[in-house]
């Protein structure tokens, strides 16, 4: 059809458990030019990708187009019908509502996009429809005021979000509806462990390349850092947006001017796929989150906690919740905040191994994805329509 989904069929290298399993009415939709590939996945894909590996339910996920989707899931690439005048992100919304429109009736799960969610609830009568957000709400159209967060509550089945941070932001200015919000943290696997001498002396920056992460400050202390101590390298990888392959924006340019003076000691990758993100983080030694901005949750110092980094980072919003007593706490904002904790780091071993696995202990007690796969899966089988 012109205007509506293009079901894929799965390819053969779909594990053989996915092949057999019963489809379940569970419907996951993403943002519209959020690409669930192995190639350029953005965050948003990645968590709903390793969710979806420990779930016990077989969700099906409708996601734009896109070269070599992961093929260990059942996914529906969306294709909207374009015309003159027409919105993208109302054709990708009419394109998903001609989808679900011939589903079984169930859950619908709809990430990050508070417009979407209002069309298909409004739209679609015999699904039931829960909210995934992973940014603060008071920053997203239709959901800045309590009044339109009220609405979001009394439409929804459940809405859940990544931290307690976000979960305080939604419900400021809020009476009642506490009970439909549910705190999902972001998880990792927990099943392999890093081995400690892969390390090499490499202090490692992942995220996107945009004045609230911090890099042009980080970027600065390592021009004090790198000179002083000449034995260490650093890696940036990100960029403006997921799958950047070059430099776009003059923010960009301007953290690259910085660096340019080091040469060999830095590596800048910008976007990789998430895979190879993972391997940098398994050889490097020191993990920086300098984020300026209040994270909705600070999935990149997860990542690091459980790759046996010792880790230097900012607190602010959702960061306090996953990184508490496990790294050295910076000011991103003074580039002389970090080369001093970063410093540290390098002169004491003893320090950043105490801190690494102190880290890595948290990882595993409270951030394993299987863990948080069972929390949400429980509210699935709460709000799933009965037949």
């Amino acid at each position: 059809p012109k205007d509506g989904a293009s079901s894929c069929t799965p390819p053969e290298s779909v594990s053989i458990k996915r092949l057999l399993m019963k489809v379940d009415p569970i419907y996951i939709v993403l943002p519209p030019g959020e690409m669930f590939s192995k190639c350029n996945a953005g965050a948003v894909a990645i968590v709903i990708h390793s969710m979806c590996e420990k779930s016990i339910f077989n969700a099906q996920i409708l996601g734009e187009d896109c070269r070599e989707p992961f093929s260990d899931t059942v996914f529906h690439p969306i294709k909207p019908f374009l015309y003159r005048f027409r919105r993208r992100s109302r054709a990708y919304a009419s394109s998903c509502s001609s989808f679900l429109r011939r589903q079984a009736p169930g859950i619908v799960e709809i990430h990050n996009r508070i417009p979407l969610f209002l069309s298909l609830e409004k739209k679609l009568k015999q699904h039931v429809y829960c909210l995934y957000l992973h940014n603060d709400p008071q920053g997203m159209k239709g959901a800045k005021s309590s009044h339109e967060r009220q609405v979001l509550i009394e439409k929804s089945a459940a809405i859940y979000v990544v931290s307690d941070y976000i979960k305080q932001r939604f419900m400021e200015g809020l009476s009642y509806g506490e009970h439909k919000i549910h705190v999902i943290h972001n998880g990792v696997a927990c099943d392999q462990k890093v081995a400690i001498s892969l390390k090499r002396q490499h202090i490692i920056f992942v995220g996107r390349i945009i004045p609230e992460k911090g890099v042009l400050e980080f970027a600065k202390a390592l021009n004090i850092l790198l000179p002083r101590n000449p034995e260490w390298k650093a890696i940036f990888i990100g960029a403006r947006h997921f799958g950047n392959t070059e430099p776009t924006t003059a923010y960009e340019r301007e953290v690259l001017f910085e660096l340019k003076a080091l040469g060999q000691k830095v590596e800048y990758k910008n976007a990789i796929p998430h895979q190879e993100v993972m391997a940098n983080y398994e050889v490097a030694d020191i993990a920086v989150v300098p984020s300026i901005w209040n994270e909705p949750f600070g999935r990149t110092a997860l990542e690091a906690m459980a790759s046996h980094c010792a880790l230097v980072s900012s607190d602010r919003g959702g960061l306090a919740e996953v990184i508490p007593d496990t790294a050295l706490i910076i000011n991103p904002e003074d580039p002389s905040s970090i080369v001093t904790a970063v410093q540290k780091m390098i002169d004491e071993p003893w320090y950043r191994d105490e801190l690494r696995q102190h880290a890595y202990n948290r990882v595993t007690r409270l951030f394993c994805q299987s863990k948080i796969v069972k929390q949400h899966d429980r509210i699935r089988q709460e709000v799933l329509p009965k037949n």
